[in-house]
């Protein structure tokens, strides 16, 4: 999602907002990511409007907008999965990422006959003057061993794990399992950055990242 696109969504749902006054610091921001492995896009409806027409791929991060304090639902749709919902509160000053993923429910001699959509949350961390990882995995397995450089990290299933990436390291960093390249970013910029881990329906990893310092 383009920074205009962001500003439109942040316009329309402010407008329609309830009329109340905040000051535009205020406003509460989110971004939303694809987390589910599926295939095809997911459609996100925010105060039942559907925020983007052509859906989102598995993989995509929006980029921020702001919406109002107070109740706010999701509903999340896909063809090949039942429709989900959530419900947050927003207060004022807040700033997330709202991750999209699935998890299998339903099994049958080890096959996924059935899964359905969740939500997760991750918190913008405030600005920082050096380079941080906020890690996450979203499974339903007891954990995973993450690569990243030269460093392992474990990784328990819905437990955030902080790191520095420190002073030494270079630019660019490399995300493997297994031994299977699992995805390769960089961290040009100063701040704190998302890594998002997640079970694929197929049952190999996936992987998102994002700067969630900035806007």
């Amino acid at each position: 999602m383009n920074k205009i696109y962001s500003l439109f969504l942040s316009l329309l749902f402010v407008t329609i907002g309830h009329a109340q006054k905040v000051d535009p610091e205020d406003f509460p921001w989110i971004r939303i990511a694809n987390a589910t492995g599926l295939d095809g896009p997911i459609q996100i409806f925010i105060k039942g409007r559907n925020i983007n027409p052509e859906g989102y791929e598995s993989g995509v991060v929006t980029g921020a907008f702001s919406l109002y304090p107070g109740q706010l639902e999701v509903v999340v749709k896909h063809p090949l999965i039942e429709d989900s919902t959530f419900n947050l509160e927003l207060h004022p000053s807040d700033r997330m990422a709202l991750i999209v993923y699935t998890e299998p429910v339903e099994k049958k001699d080890d096959i996924v006959k059935k899964r359905v959509i969740k939500f997760s949350t991750l918190k913008r961390k405030s600005k920082s003057e050096r380079k941080s990882a906020t890690l996450l995995f979203l499974s339903v397995t007891k954990g995973i061993d993450l690569s990243m450089n030269d460093t392992l990290v474990s990784l328990t299933p819905h437990q955030q794990k902080d790191l520095s990436f420190g002073q030494s390291r270079g630019s660019q960093v490399n995300l493997m399992v297994k031994g299977r390249p699992l995805k390769t970013f960089d961290i040009d910029e100063v701040g704190d950055y998302a890594i998002i881990v997640f079970d694929k329906p197929d049952g190999t990893q996936g992987c998102i990242t994002f700067n969630n310092t900035r806007i």
